[in-house]
Protein backbone atom coordinates (compact mmCIF):
# COMPACT_ATOMS: atom_id res chain seq x y z
CA UNK A 1 0.00 0.00 0.00
CA UNK A 2 1.36 3.18 -0.74
CA UNK A 3 1.34 6.19 1.85
CA UNK A 4 -0.90 8.25 -0.87
CA UNK A 5 -3.60 5.12 -1.27
CA UNK A 6 -3.48 5.29 2.32
CA UNK A 7 -4.61 8.95 2.87
CA UNK A 8 -8.44 8.39 2.43
CA UNK A 9 -10.43 5.74 5.11
CA UNK A 10 -11.10 2.57 3.49
CA UNK A 11 -13.79 1.34 1.47
CA UNK A 12 -15.75 -1.64 3.48
CA UNK A 13 -18.21 -3.85 2.30
CA UNK A 14 -19.58 -6.90 4.35
CA UNK A 15 -20.77 -10.11 2.44
CA UNK A 16 -22.50 -12.61 4.46
CA UNK A 17 -24.72 -15.46 4.27
CA UNK A 18 -28.64 -15.08 2.58
CA UNK A 19 -30.16 -15.90 6.34
CA UNK A 20 -28.07 -12.71 7.85
CA UNK A 21 -28.97 -10.04 5.79
CA UNK A 22 -30.03 -8.34 9.01
CA UNK A 23 -26.99 -8.69 10.97
CA UNK A 24 -25.43 -5.25 11.30
CA UNK A 25 -21.48 -5.18 11.66
CA UNK A 26 -18.50 -2.48 13.30
CA UNK A 27 -14.94 -2.27 11.70
CA UNK A 28 -12.26 -1.74 14.07
CA UNK A 29 -8.75 -0.53 12.31
CA UNK A 30 -5.56 -1.05 14.81
CA UNK A 31 -1.51 -0.33 14.61
CA UNK A 32 -0.20 -2.88 17.03
CA UNK A 33 3.60 -1.32 16.66
CA UNK A 34 2.52 2.32 17.60
CA UNK A 35 4.47 4.37 17.65
CA UNK A 36 7.86 2.39 16.56
CA UNK A 37 7.45 -1.34 16.31
CA UNK A 38 10.92 -1.78 18.81
CA UNK A 39 8.77 0.07 21.90
CA UNK A 40 4.96 0.17 20.94
CA UNK A 41 4.39 1.81 23.76
CA UNK A 42 1.15 3.62 22.33
CA UNK A 43 -0.12 0.09 21.10
CA UNK A 44 -3.21 -0.77 19.95
CA UNK A 45 -3.54 3.00 18.24
CA UNK A 46 -6.62 3.39 17.06
CA UNK A 47 -7.39 4.38 13.37
CA UNK A 48 -10.66 3.62 12.69
CA UNK A 49 -13.86 2.57 13.53
CA UNK A 50 -17.61 2.06 11.36
CA UNK A 51 -20.37 0.43 13.01
CA UNK A 52 -23.75 0.06 11.75
CA UNK A 53 -22.63 -1.66 8.50
CA UNK A 54 -25.08 -3.66 6.64
CA UNK A 55 -24.95 -7.02 4.26
CA UNK A 56 -27.92 -4.78 1.87
CA UNK A 57 -26.52 -2.18 -0.36
CA UNK A 58 -29.67 -0.10 0.47
CA UNK A 59 -28.60 0.23 3.88
CA UNK A 60 -25.63 1.38 3.59
CA UNK A 61 -26.55 4.97 4.19
CA UNK A 62 -26.82 4.08 8.00
CA UNK A 63 -23.06 3.51 8.56
CA UNK A 64 -22.02 5.42 11.72
CA UNK A 65 -18.38 6.47 11.70
CA UNK A 66 -17.55 5.86 15.38
CA UNK A 67 -14.04 7.31 15.22
CA UNK A 68 -12.99 8.97 12.33
CA UNK A 69 -10.19 7.69 9.96
CA UNK A 70 -6.56 8.32 10.78
CA UNK A 71 -4.61 7.88 8.18
CA UNK A 72 -1.69 5.17 7.77
CA UNK A 73 1.45 6.86 8.25
CA UNK A 74 4.24 4.89 10.53
CA UNK A 75 6.52 7.09 11.94
CA UNK A 76 9.15 4.45 11.97
CA UNK A 77 9.80 1.13 11.31
CA UNK A 78 7.10 -1.58 9.52
CA UNK A 79 4.25 -1.39 11.44
CA UNK A 80 1.46 -4.26 11.53
CA UNK A 81 -2.23 -2.97 11.06
CA UNK A 82 -4.94 -5.51 11.76
CA UNK A 83 -8.46 -5.09 10.43
CA UNK A 84 -11.27 -6.38 12.70
CA UNK A 85 -14.96 -7.17 12.03
CA UNK A 86 -17.40 -7.87 14.59
CA UNK A 87 -21.03 -8.82 14.27
CA UNK A 88 -22.96 -6.09 16.62
CA UNK A 89 -25.20 -8.10 19.07
CA UNK A 90 -27.69 -5.08 19.59
CA UNK A 91 -27.49 -1.80 18.38
CA UNK A 92 -23.74 -1.54 18.48
CA UNK A 93 -22.12 2.33 18.84
CA UNK A 94 -24.46 4.72 17.62
CA UNK A 95 -22.59 7.90 17.67
CA UNK A 96 -19.25 9.57 17.21
CA UNK A 97 -17.68 8.71 19.85
CA UNK A 98 -15.50 12.30 20.64
CA UNK A 99 -13.43 10.52 23.80
CA UNK A 100 -11.78 7.73 21.58
CA UNK A 101 -10.85 10.15 19.24
CA UNK A 102 -9.18 12.70 21.18
CA UNK A 103 -7.54 9.72 23.26
CA UNK A 104 -6.67 6.79 20.01
CA UNK A 105 -3.38 5.64 21.65
CA UNK A 106 -3.50 2.24 23.89
CA UNK A 107 -7.26 1.96 22.28
CA UNK A 108 -8.69 -1.18 24.82
CA UNK A 109 -10.11 -3.60 22.07
CA UNK A 110 -11.16 -6.14 24.39
CA UNK A 111 -12.90 -3.11 26.83
CA UNK A 112 -14.97 -1.65 23.41
CA UNK A 113 -15.91 -5.44 22.36
CA UNK A 114 -17.14 -6.02 25.66
CA UNK A 115 -19.27 -2.51 26.14
CA UNK A 116 -21.24 -2.70 22.87
CA UNK A 117 -21.74 -6.57 23.07
CA UNK A 118 -19.70 -7.24 19.74
CA UNK A 119 -19.00 -10.70 18.36
CA UNK A 120 -15.55 -11.12 16.39
CA UNK A 121 -16.50 -12.41 12.38
CA UNK A 122 -12.93 -11.86 10.48
CA UNK A 123 -9.54 -10.40 10.50
CA UNK A 124 -7.24 -9.59 7.81
CA UNK A 125 -3.59 -7.43 8.33
CA UNK A 126 -1.31 -5.61 6.26
CA UNK A 127 2.09 -3.93 6.98
CA UNK A 128 2.93 -0.37 6.24
CA UNK A 129 6.42 1.92 7.13
CA UNK A 130 7.35 4.97 6.22
CA UNK A 131 7.49 6.91 2.59
CA UNK A 132 10.97 6.69 2.40
CA UNK A 133 11.08 2.92 3.01
CA UNK A 134 9.00 2.86 -0.05
CA UNK A 135 11.82 1.76 -3.38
Amino acid sequence: MLIVQAQEAPSISVESSADSNDDRYTYVLVDIDAPDPKAPTHAPFLHYILADLAVSAEDQQQEVVVVPYYPVTPPVGEHRYISLLFRQQDSGPDAPDADLTAKRSNFDVAGFVKAHKLDLVATSSFHSHPAAQED
